[in-house]
């Protein structure tokens, strides 16, 4: 996972109205998918929207992401086998780099798989007779 700073997401940067306008431009192309469901299929150049992300989890399963939240300086790069996980309710946008796949996990799985993986491993008493 890379984290890259967003100019643009600044409040005192003299040149916001510069990435504003870029933006609008490139929101007229844009291709936006609702985020319904957990698995996702999305092309290159499209943009899955996640309206309040808070502790969901995405897992990047193919291609390559681009992950921001809304006035977020922060920018995140998953690759295949990568994940994010939201830590604010702003609304997420995940952008799609190459034709890509990838797994939104629930707020409230996400928190049930990761309280499994922090229990200690016990092995079984039996063994297996032969």
């Amino acid at each position: 996972m890379n984290i890259a700073l967003n100019p643009a997401a600044s409040f005192g940067n003299p040149f916001t109205w510069l990435f504003k306008k870029a933006s609008a431009v490139t929101a007229a192309r844009m291709t936006v998918i609702p985020a319904v469901g957990d698995m996702h299929c999305i092309q290159k150049g499209a943009t899955l929207v996640v309206p309040r992300p808070m502790h969901r989890e995405i897992v990047c399963l193919r291609g390559s992401l681009w992950i921001t939240h809304d006035r977020d300086p922060r920018d995140v790069t998953l690759e295949p086998g990568q994940s994010y996980r939201a830590d604010r309710n702003a609304r997420l946008l995940i952008h799609a780099l190459d034709n890509a796949e990838l797994r939104l996990i629930s707020a409230a799985r996400s928190k049930a798989l990761n309280a499994c993986a922090d229990l200690p491993h016990q092995p079984t008493s039996r063994g297996i007779d032969l």
